[in-house]
C-alpha cells in the first residue's frame, strides 16, 4: 500500500510568549491557554489557563473561546462565537494583538459575487446580496467620468407605462470598459461591498 504524505493545517507563533513556534494540526481538538497542559502554551497574564480550543470538522477547523475573562480575537476581532478559521488568519488570546497565525495548506479559493450595474442609481450591485459598490481605482473613476457626446438627447429602454425617459448629453455615462474595470478592481480588492 502506498502511503500518500498529505499537508496539514499548521499554527506559526507571531510571539516569543507562545510555545511551540510551530505547531501542526493532526490531532481533533487543539487546547490554547496559560496552563502547562494546553497543546499551546502562552505565557500571558492576559490569557486564560484553557482560554480557547481548536476543533476539526471534517477538513475544517474551527476556533472556539473556552469563556476566557478577556477573550478570543481574529484578524484583530473579539469573537462571539465559534470561528471558522481560514488561511492566514491571525489569532489573538487576551487581547487583539496577533499570537498565532492559522496556515491552511489547501486553502478554498471563494470567487466574488458578480456585479451588474444599475444604470439609473448609477451603482454596482452584488447579484449574491443586493448590495451596492463603488469603483475602487483612479482608472475606474476617470472611466465613470466619461460622456456620452452622440446627440443632445438620448433615450433609455421605454418603461412599462410606455413613456421613454431621456437625460442629458452630458450626464456621465457608464461605459462597457467602465463595467470590465470595476468589475476586476472590485475581484482584486479586499474590501467588502456596502
Amino acid at each position: 500500500m502506498i502511503e500518500i504524505d498529505a499537508p496539514y493545517a499548521r499554527l506559526v507563533a507571531l510571539s516569543d510568549e507562545v510555545e511551540p513556534a510551530d505547531i501542526v494540526l493532526t490531532s481533533a481538538v487543539c487546547t490554547i491557554g496559560r496552563s502547562s497542559l494546553c497543546d499551546i502554551v502562552v505565557q500571558r497574564a492576559t490569557v486564560s489557563r484553557l482560554h480557547a480550543r481548536i476543533e476539526r470538522e471534517g477538513p475544517r477547523f474551527v476556533l472556539h473561546d473556552a469563556g476566557s475573562a478577556n477573550g478570543t480575537y481574529v484578524n484583530g476581532q473579539l469573537i462571539h462565537a465559534p470561528h471558522l478559521l481560514g488561511n492566514r488568519d491571525a489569532l489573538g488570546f487576551g487581547a487583539p494583538n496577533e499570537l498565532l497565525r492559522f496556515i491552511d495548506p489547501d486553502p478554498t479559493v471563494v470567487p466574488t459575487a458578480r456585479l451588474r450595474y444599475d444604470e439609473r442609481a448609477r451603482v454596482f450591485i452584488s447579484r449574491r446580496s443586493r448590495s451596492t459598490s463603488r469603483p475602487t481605482s483612479s482608472a475606474c473613476s476617470a472611466i465613470s467620468t466619461s460622456t456620452v457626446a452622440n446627440s443632445a438627447r438620448v433615450k433609455r429602454a421605454p418603461r412599462r407605462s410606455g413613456v421613454a425617459s431621456t437625460i442629458p448629453a452630458s450626464t456621465p455615462m457608464p461605459s462597457t470598459a467602465l463595467l470590465a474595470t470595476c468589475a476586476r478592481c472590485y475581484a482584486r480588492s479586499t474590501l467588502p461591498l456596502i
